[in-house]
Parts: C-alpha cells; sequence; structure tokens
C-alpha cells in the first residue's frame, strides 16, 4: 500500500456491519440529536422571551427522558394488584392559571390512551389540581377543567367515555400534577 511522505502509518478501515444493538443505540442518538437541531431552530425563528426559552428547553428535556408514570402504569395494568391505585402525570404539565393541554404534552396522553385500550376492562379517574394561586372558587374551578381537559385529550385519543371520570383534588394538595387513578382493570 502507497503511504505519501509524511503521513505515517495507516490503519485500514473495519468495514464490518455494525450490531443490532450499535444501530439502535445509534438511532436513538440520532433522534435526540435532531430533537435538539429542530428545537434550536425554532427557537431561533421565534424570538420568544429568555421564560419562554427556557421553559421551551425543559419540555425538551422533559420529552426527551422517559417518564415512570407509563410503564408504572402498564405494569400495574398486567398484574393481579388491587385497585384502586394512583398514578402521576409526570410528564403533562399546565401553565399557570391554565387548563390547556400543550401540544408538548399530547404525546404522553396518547401513549397513556393506548395503554388503557390494552385493556378494555380498565376504568380510570382523572383528578386535577389548582396551582396553588388565586381564590379558593378560582382553584377549584381550575383543578375540576384541568381533569377535564385530561378526560377529553384522552377521549380523543380512543378512549370510550364510560371508562373515564373527572375529579377535583383536594386543596391541602395544591400544586400537584395531575393524577390517574385506576378504579377497575
Amino acid at each position: 500500500m502507497y503511504v505519501p511522505p509524511g503521513f505515517g502509518t495507516v490503519t485500514p478501515l473495519n468495514l464490518a456491519y455494525p450490531t443490532q444493538q450499535e444501530c439502535t443505540l445509534k438511532s436513538a442518538i440520532s433522534i435526540v440529536l435532531l430533537g435538539l437541531l429542530v428545537g434550536c431552530d425554532q427557537q431561533e425563528r421565534s424570538q420568544k422571551p429568555a421564560a419562554s426559552t427556557a421553559e421551551a428547553d425543559a419540555d425538551f428535556i422533559r420529552m426527551a427522558s422517559a417518564g415512570r408514570m407509563l410503564p408504572d402504569l402498564q405494569d400495574f395494568l398486567e398484574s393481579k394488584e388491587p385497585t384502586p391505585r394512583s398514578f402521576t402525570f409526570d410528564r403533562v404539565n399546565f401553565s399557570p392559571g391554565s387548563a390547556t393541554v400543550r401540544p408538548v404534552d399530547e404525546q404522553t396522553i396518547y401513549a397513556v390512551a393506548n395503554a388503557l385500550q390494552g385493556h378494555p376492562g380498565a376504568r380510570v379517574r382523572i383528578v386535577g389540581y389548582d396551582d396553588g394561586e388565586g381564590t379558593r372558587h378560582a382553584n377549584a374551578a381550575l383543578a375540576t377543567q384541568r381533569a377535564a381537559a385530561i378526560v377529553l385529550a384522552l377521549r380523543k385519543a380512543g378512549v370510550a367515555p364510560s371508562r373515564l371520570e373527572a375529579a377535583r383534588g383536594r386543596e391541602d394538595n395544591a400544586a400537584r400534577a395531575t393524577e390517574l387513578v385506576v378504579l377497575q382493570k
């Protein structure tokens, strides 16, 4: 093999095919990097203030990391453990004073809907909480609206209305995330 002067020794390339594990890891890294690039591009175009940019970064990190609620819910639905049992939506958040499901949270809700559809006998209660700001009456309404918003999103994702109910959490648990309580498996 010819080596041009000044280049030292040449190491032959390894042209072996990658393993399935290496392909899976490379795919996962590519997806995360693509998400970073898309997120950066959207931030540059949006010209948002610093607080909104920090919120978007937190949303991306939350979306990129696996929440515990879904695997725990799936394990419970497949187990012989008795009901009721509560699960906290660790990847679904509301903006302060809002009961609108954010687009960034829809993927999590659809994943929960898919888990519920795999268990047609399951009935659940969605418990909403306020964010601890505002009057007692406004907080009660906000908690109820948040639970109803998640129920509506689950219905839109294909879960039968007869399997869902909405409830307001107690005031002493203000500022908590929304919960899903499995009533029946």
